[in-house]
């Protein structure tokens, strides 16, 4: 599980009071994924918000590929406070990739105990959804 001091350099989560990140550092999982595995498919149901620890990951909306993710960035955001709670695009591992977890109720009380982080998520969001760049 990642540390508070590992939480503070996740530019989204460095914000926070070093007290919340202390709170919120144990609700993560981490996940690993290899080389060519999908860590979310366009369509599915989605419960969880992803911070890219490291390696690199492609994302795509059909056949069309949108960028990628690397260390710092996160995605899944747009399946927990989107519309009807499906992934709008697909994520790929395009290197050794580790990623910190946040299931879907942690993710809704960091949403009500950190208002600047939600307004943070909101924007990266609608800017996503206007860009076509809809990662997760």
């Amino acid at each position: 599980m990642p540390t508070a001091a590992d939480l503070a350099a996740i530019p989204l989560l460095a914000q926070l009071t070093p007290e919340a990140r202390e709170a919120l550092a144990p609700c993560f999982e981490v996940e690993q994924y290899t080389p060519g595995q999908r860590i979310v498919t366009q369509g599915d149901s989605g419960y969880d918000f992803f911070v890219v620890s490291e390696g690199r990951a492609a994302v795509s909306h059909g056949d069309r590929q949108l960028g990628y993710l690397e260390q710092g960035d996160y995605f899944g955001e747009m399946a927990i406070m989107g519309g009807d709670g499906r992934r709008t695009a697909t994520v790929t591992a395009v290197s050794p990739v580790v990623a910190w977890t946040l299931f879907g109720i942690s993710f809704r009380n960091l949403q009500i105990s950190e208002p600047g982080v939600a307004e943070e998520l909101e924007r990266a969001m609608q800017q996503r959804a206007s860009e076509q760049q809809l990662p997760g």
